[in-house]
């Protein structure tokens, strides 16, 4: 499985299972690239070949084509886009259907024998991934610790808290290790963008009392993540 992004450049060509996409701007992603192209989007409608009505180029049944160009070439095209100069190529054509029909029927074969693999391979995964959730789980569960068990009677023990639900990207640092201000404990992964959980600058030394947490678990907001004793 393709893992998200926070970065996906505008005019990203990108495949999705059976769909492809362009990212019309510079965005988070998810999709797998494939490469790039020109937007098909202009938010404003003041490009060539845009409206204000009508902010995107492709009308139902149109037939997209990709010509190879180099890297040099592809960014002069895109700043001609961006500064709307830029002129999409189009010409008249008619979609034969009976055409279309026979190459579904030329096809059909090894389509169906592609569905077959795929199906295959699909219930493959499902198995893995039960075993794999599984066994998440069970680490998940042996990690938790229960509020009860963490001293927050000592005015030199500081608790570590996410201030949002996230997910448990990477731990940095372990049990009995000394940190200062500032210093990162943990990235977190939120709507496809990196928090980084730092110690608090006011804390000016501490060593890690327990790490309550690991990488893959959710972390809700305000649940403990680290046990600091300040020096």
């Amino acid at each position: 499985m393709n893992p998200s992004r926070t970065y996906t450049p505008q005019g990203c060509l990108a495949g999705g299972g059976s769909a492809v996409s362009i990212y019309p701007v510079d965005a988070p992603g998810g999709y797998m690239p494939i490469g790039m192209t020109m937007p098909s989007v202009d938010i404003f409608g003041t490009k060539s070949g845009f409206t204000k009505e009508q902010p995107w180029i492709f009308q139902d049944m149109d037939t997209v084509g990709f010509y190879e160009v180099t890297g040099e070439e592809y960014d002069a095209e895109m700043m001609r886009f961006k500064s709307g100069s830029y002129k999409y190529k189009m010409e008249a054509s008619t979609f034969d259907l009976a055409e279309h029909n026979e190459l579904l029927k030329s096809t059909a074969k090894e389509v169906s024998s592609l569905l077959r693999i795929r199906g295959k391979l699909q219930d493959e995964m499902a198995i893995k991934e039960k075993k794999i959730l599984q066994e998440w789980l069970e680490s998940k569960a042996a990690t938790n610790v229960a509020q009860d068990d963490i001293n927050t009677d000592d005015p030199n023990t500081h608790i570590v808290e996410p201030s949002v639900n996230a997910n448990v990207w990477k731990v940095l640092v372990k049990d009995g290790d000394v940190i200062r201000a500032g210093q990162k404990l943990a990235i977190l992964e939120a709507m496809k963008m990196e928090i980084d959980i730092c110690l608090d600058a006011h804390i000016e030394k501490a060593t890690i009392q327990k790490v309550l947490t690991q990488p893959s678990v959710t972390v809700a907001s305000g649940r403990p993540l680290f046990v600091v004793s300040k020096f």
